[in-house]
């Protein structure tokens, strides 16, 4: 017997049916700032959630393409590992500038003052890796340049032909200076010394910010993890390069979102917390005019939920910020038992959840897994882990995704009809995807 009453996705799907099923969807609209249940989230065009996975691009890959035990393709630019990643439930990738940690880091071994092969971005970056002339070392930095933006190009179109988001990120760890050459390293350092300028990061942005500004499934995560550990760790020095880089940032690219913070931990040792940290990039410069904040309408606070200290591993954090600014976690990793690298930190689940990815579905906050680089670690971790989890416990958000394609489809379909029917529906799978009941 056929129930009389509908649910609410039986008519969201009634009311899609009106869509021109026959349109090529293109790219998707930008993300966006949604208020929910919960608090302020990172959602897309529709109002989905952004579950993610993460690839790398960085010169080293690059040039050893093919060498004796190395891969002869890149994955981050192969379209069957796209393809791959689009049909295990991925609609956002995280796009890894990875040479960011290449430059801060090297071995003490091979030279005390040269880090790993990294993109050259200016004739210096060329010349401390060893080119002593400074017209090979401004040759050597435009064809880094170039192959640097041929993948950012290709990568960014893989994403739009297949409507998914990127998230461009500068990937150092606990820095975001540059690296003191001059210092170098001793026998024990792996990580070169910071100075206070941020050159390599300001030409970084400046090359990528006005480049993909006007693509409206790209957005950027301005750093990674720059602060060691704990949000208390955070100066007012900090705040105040963080802002300034938004700035930089805003300028060159004024309608593209931008996630700022990318906190490793929520957990924090004193009343300088991760909303204290927030609310100072808000307020900076408040008593002077000729200074501004950041306007958290088109931002938010990225964070990764690690526990990395014997302080209580909760969400409470987290949700102290989302009743004020928008969270995004841009990287989550496993739990200990399941952890494919020593080296990765643990990343258990909040409400005693064992993945962190169902606390996040639990609580409405968009996520990107990490250790995810390749179609062999994808479908270890991605498909093996976080979605076999999310099918056996009931969680899992094909249909979420398969209706927020539906309702794209519905909202450029051109007619009367149509138009009227998608904002019913959009309002109908906002209430479907804000479920109070997931609480706990």
């Amino acid at each position: 017997m056929i129930s009389a009453v509908m649910t609410l996705v039986d008519e969201i799907i009634l009311l899609i049916a009106l869509a021109n099923m026959g349109l090529p969807l293109g790219e998707p609209q930008r993300v966006h700032v949604r208020d929910m249940y919960h608090g302020k989230s990172v959602v897309g065009a529709q109002g989905e959630l952004l579950r993610g996975a993460s690839v790398a691009v960085f010169k080293f890959r690059r040039d050893t393409l093919g060498e004796p035990g190395n891969p002869t393709v890149d994955y981050a630019t192969d379209p069957a590992f796209w393809d791959q990643m689009k049909a295990s439930g991925v609609n956002a990738v995280r796009v890894v500038f990875f040479d960011a940690f290449q430059r801060s880091r090297g071995d003490f071994h091979v030279h005390p003052n040269q880090p790993f092969p990294f993109t050259s971005l200016s004739i210096a970056d060329a010349m401390v890796q060893g080119i002593e002339d400074r017209r090979t070392a401004m040759r050597q930095a435009v064809l880094d340049r170039d192959a640097l933006l041929a993948d950012f190009d290709t990568i960014v179109e893989l994403a739009a032909e297949r409507q998914m988001y990127v998230m461009i990120n500068y990937h150092d760890v606990t820095g975001y200076q540059d690296p003191d050459f001059e210092e170098g390293l001793n026998r024990h350092q792996s990580q070169f010394a910071y100075k206070t300028s941020k050159d390599y990061l300001f030409r970084f942005w400046s090359l990528i910010a006005p480049r993909y500004a006007h693509r409206t499934h790209v957005f950027y995560e301005l750093m990674n993890e720059p602060v060691g550990y704990h949000p208390n760790d955070y100066s007012r020095q900090h705040v105040r390069d963080i802002v300034q880089t938004y700035h930089l940032v805003r300028a060159l690219a004024p309608d593209t979102h931008i996630v700022l913070g990318s906190f490793t931990t929520p957990a924090s040792f004193n009343e300088r917390s991760m909303l204290r940290v927030a609310y100072e990039m808000e307020r900076y410069g408040a008593a002077d005019p000729e200074k501004n904040g950041v306007d958290f309408e088109n931002a938010s606070i990225g964070f990764h939920p690690y526990d990395i200290s014997d302080l209580p591993h909760s969400a409470v954090p987290i949700r102290e910020v989302m009743r004020r600014y928008a969270v995004i976690n841009t990287e989550l990793g496993l739990p200990h038992a399941l952890r494919i690298s020593d080296e990765e930190p643990e990343s258990p689940g909040y409400f005693n959840d064992f993945l962190s990815s169902q606390s996040m579905e639990r609580i409405n906050v968009s996520w990107f897994a990490w250790n995810t680089f390749g179609p062999e670690e994808f479908g270890l971790v991605f498909e093996d882990i976080f979605c076999s989890d999310a099918h056996a416990k009931g969680y899992f958000w094909g249909e979420e995704l398969s209706l927020a394609e539906g309702l794209a489809r519905l909202q450029q379909t051109d007619c009367i009809d149509a138009q009227e029917a998608y904002d019913i529906a959009l309002s109908l799978f906002h209430v479907h995807t804000d479920d109070p009941k997931a609480t706990q």
